[in-house]
């Protein structure tokens, strides 16, 4: 999937969530927080939404994955669509690189639809908060230690299992980090249902 498509595909009315782009060649991920169809911030790691703008134009896309639903933590006063429409014009569709395009919750967790969607929701939080802590791998972590734990797509991950699911994420996070991630999420998962 290319830059234009998932672009189009996400940025829609009611759509709520990130959308999160592997440049290749870059070791940030590209995050774009997305509300009511409106792309309403964008950063590459450290870098502000102007700045991430410019740092883009011409890099190819190696692969993208959207999570459903997570708020935007910061937004701009204006839409960033019609910038990041006319930057997807500018870079160059995915080669052979593996392209994703589902979302990591969904993986672990099941479908955005489900009945269940405030714990949907936390696998999310969990999932992002563990990649900003580790960078890209951690969607790959994430989705290795649900499958080790016996998590399928589509089946509700129950509080118990989310501890579990945030102790093994935690062995992976540095040492300063770990305790605040673990306290963070294990307060979340013990007051669901």
């Amino acid at each position: 999937m290319s830059l234009g498509e998932g672009l189009r595909r996400y940025l829609k009315t009611e759509t709520r969530g990130q959308l999160v782009i592997k440049f290749c060649g870059e070791e940030q991920l590209c995050k774009i927080a997305i509300d009511n169809g409106q792309a309403v911030y964008l950063s590459l790691g450290k870098l502000g939404p102007h700045e991430t703008l410019t740092a883009l134009a011409g890099k190819q896309v190696e692969w993208l994955d959207f999570i459903d639903g997570l708020p935007p933590r910061k937004r701009l006063p204006h839409s960033l669509n019609k910038q990041l429409m006319e930057l997807a014009r500018e870079i160059r569709p995915p080669g052979a690189a593996p392209v994703r395009d589902s979302s990591a919750a969904d993986r672990v967790h099941g479908g955005p639809d489900r009945p269940d969607g405030a714990l949907h929701q936390t696998v999310a939080a969990i999932i992002e908060d563990f990649v900003d802590r580790i960078g890209p791998l951690g969607i790959v972590l994430a989705e290795r230690a649900a499958q080790d734990l016996g998590c399928r797509a589509g089946t509700p991950m129950k509080p118990a299992l989310m501890e579990r699911f945030v102790a093994v994420l935690s062995g992976e996070i540095p040492e300063p980090q770990r305790q605040a991630f673990i306290d963070r999420y294990s307060s979340r998962t013990t007051k669901q249902p």
